[in-house]
């Protein structure tokens, strides 16, 4: 075999080496990462169980169907909180933040307690489930009203809601006996964490915050709470 024609098969040979040894290489590699995913557990969400903290009077379950999100506010996952009025620490009696009645009045949530356990729902008429406990509010509120005082407070942000149409909607639905205020400027809002919407909180005579939920109410946990702080 002459030199020319040598050099063209060793030239070959190389090339064959070469490209063999390069796909040899690719399927180890490829080997090794399926090696590595299959020995790595798949990631995991971490679920806390309901009533994992009830030791602690505090219970946490989801209630994503039941809540909306608060024009210009962020969503903490609609959890719906309720604490327990022997286990909750103690709260400053003093609630500061005010709202105003329809006529612009201004009143603090300390005024509106007057001295009374105080029942907070935080609402607005283009939340549907806001809307659908009110009935529940309205028989609840006319069950405790001379022993519990109430204050059903609308988001009335001078956009998504104005205090007249607030005002409007509970006379055409009956519910004009309620004792409505407006949170124009959000402060029972920041105070209570109203994240979501409705939130419902409630407040012992001497100003502790016995709970705070975000959801529709459970009529029958709501009056055996309020049994609770006029005994």
């Amino acid at each position: 075999m002459d030199k020319g024609k040598r050099n063209t098969l060793m030239i070959a040979i190389a090339l064959v080496a070469l490209i063999g040894g390069g796909a040899f290489a690719y399927q180890t590699l490829q080997r090794t990462q399926a090696a590595s995913t299959a020995a790595s557990p798949p990631p995991t969400t971490e679920t806390a169980a309901v009533g994992s903290d009830a030791a602690n009077g505090i219970v946490t379950e989801s209630n994503d169907t039941n809540a909306t999100t608060a024009p210009g506010a962020t969503s903490t996952g609609n959890a719906t909180t309720t604490t327990n009025p022997t286990e909750t620490a103690e709260q400053p009696a003093n609630h500061g933040a005010t709202v105003y009645t329809e006529s612009g009045e201004p009143r603090t949530i300390a005024e509106l307690a007057n001295s009374k356990p105080l029942v907070v729902n935080i609402w607005a008429t283009w939340c549907p489930y806001c809307v659908e406990e009110m009935p529940d509010f309205k028989e609840i509120y006319n069950e405790y009203k001379d022993r519990v005082s109430f204050a059903f407070i609308d988001s009335a942000d001078g956009q998504r809601e104005t205090v007249e149409e607030a005002a409007e909607w509970l006379r055409e639905n009956d519910l004009a006996e309620l004792p409505a205020y407006y949170d124009t400027n959000d402060e029972a809002a920041m105070l209570f964490g109203a994240y979501s919407l409705p939130t419902t909180a409630i407040v012992s005579a001497d100003g502790r915050l016995v709970s705070s939920s975000a959801g529709i109410i459970d009529p029958e946990q709501l009056r055996a709470t309020l049994d609770t702080l006029v005994q």
